[in-house]
């Protein structure tokens, strides 16, 4: 879930995943997303960040993030994580140390507005979860 903490474009949110090996989520920023629900527009970008430790050590990390829309469950992300943490640390991964993932996020131009619930989870090299979040999102037409 979604918590704002009064930083213009900081969320704070909970790892969700009931895995053994789940990671520790230390920050989430979404630019623009300064109140709740975050508030974006369809055929813009926005910068996120996650700054989290990994539950174990992982040769690769994976985003997958989804939604429902129009009744209809949607993927809306599944990518590699590995080429958007910063540089001075890149995949594999070690347990226990800090990462930060930055992505510049583009919505579609086509994406039908409304408010949705978007659940993320980063995933290892095992299938593991090692975060999972969830919040609702409004997005707006213009």
């Amino acid at each position: 879930m979604f918590v704002s903490d009064g930083f213009a474009g900081q969320v704070h949110v909970q790892n969700l995943c009931p895995s053994e090996f789940g990671g520790k989520l230390i920050a989430f920023y979404a630019e623009g997303c300064n109140a709740l629900p975050c508030t974006f527009v369809r055929g813009r970008s926005y910068n996120a960040e996650l700054i989290f430790e990994p539950g174990r050590n992982s040769t690769t990390l994976s985003i997958r993030c989804g939604a429902v829309v129009l009744g209809e469950p949607q993927i809306i992300a599944d990518w590699s994580a590995c080429e958007d943490l910063t540089k001075e640390n890149r995949c594999p991964v070690k347990a226990g140390e800090t990462y930060k993932y930055a992505k510049l996020v583009e919505i579609s131009p086509f994406a039908p507005p409304g408010m949705y619930t978007v659940h993320c989870e980063l995933v290892d090299d095992k299938k593991t979860q090692q975060l999972c979040v969830q919040g609702d999102v409004r997005l707006l037409p213009w």
